[in-house]
């Protein structure tokens, strides 16, 4: 009996041994919370992004119609929240761009069309905004284009020019929380979200909702993120996701209408930058050095 309990101690040292050294490899190349006072650690940049001026953008529709299969992406917790119309998505979530290979964040929805990266532009407001994505990567057979560039690259990498004919310029990436239908569900749960990106240029988190006009009024709830030439990691708690027309932070009313997770590029015609988004998750699931469940 003292032989097996001895062998049970020495498998669990290993693994917390093991744990530890992945803390220490993945605390190395990042730079914390916003409100953190740790100083940026340089790290070595990927692959520099093409220029919008020389490449035209890939064509990528907004809701991929690729075929799902089990994704790359980690959830870190099995239990789920239910909403008021019954659907159920996971108390948090997290996606892994460098482990990822289908483009896709796992929500915990039972519907195929779920997680699927989009993206999309001012376009339909007669504007000129556009992102520009690697032009080495094609989509694959099942006209995903996400699945691919994050395979090639460790997330999502893209050049954003902000353009002329719309008077507020935008682009935007997004992923549906549901289903391409755009069904709102209770994420209240998730605590608030967590990135880990690099970008030259500053953007939001903004959670879309269903029946905004009812619900908001087209009222935007988003939280801001910084530039930052290093990969960062930053947790924004519901709290710190205010409204654009500064009318106070997220209800619950509206926490339990998600719809879509974007992220959205914004500013004066002629603006330009690149960025790479990594990883997002519910509130704590980027932090570096956590053991996700595989």
């Amino acid at each position: 009996m003292r032989k097996f309990l001895l062998l049970g101690l020495g498998a669990f040292a290993f693994f917390s041994s093991a744990c530890n050294d992945d803390v220490s490899l993945a605390t190395s190349d990042v730079v914390v919370d916003s409100s953190s006072s740790v100083a940026p650690v340089p790290v070595e940049e990927s692959s520099s992004s093409e220029s919008s001026n020389s490449d035209a953008p890939n064509p990528v529709t907004e809701s991929s119609s690729a075929e799902s299969s089990s994704s790359k992406g980690d959830v870190s917790s099995s239990s789920v929240k239910s909403s008021s119309s019954g659907k159920r998505v996971n108390s948090s979530f997290y996606w892994d761009g460098t482990t990822d290979y289908e483009g896709r964040v796992e929500t915990g929805s039972p519907e195929e069309t779920s997680g699927y990266w989009f993206n999309y532009s001012d376009d339909y407001e007669g504007g000129s905004s556009r992102f520009t994505f690697p032009s080495d990567v094609e989509p694959d057979i099942y006209d995903n284009f996400f699945g691919p560039l994050v395979e090639a690259y460790g997330g999502i990498k893209a050049s954003v020019t902000l353009d002329e004919g719309y008077d507020y310029p935008y682009v935007g990436l997004g992923f549906n929380v549901w289903s391409e239908n755009q069904e709102g569900v209770d994420v209240s749960e998730w605590g608030g979200l967590c990135i880990s990106y690099q970008s030259t240029i500053p953007f939001f988190i903004e959670l879309g909702v269903e029946d905004e006009a009812i619900l908001t009024e087209y009222v935007k709830y988003r939280a801001s993120v910084s530039a930052s030439n290093l990969i960062t990691y930053v947790d924004f708690s519901w709290a710190k996701f205010k409204s654009s027309e500064f009318v106070g932070s997220v209800t619950e009313d509206v926490l339990k209408k998600v719809a879509a997770i974007k992220l959205r590029f914004e500013g004066e015609a002629g603006t330009t930058g690149d960025f790479l988004i990594q990883k997002i998750g519910s509130l704590g699931e980027c932090r570096p050095g956590l053991c996700k469940r595989q």
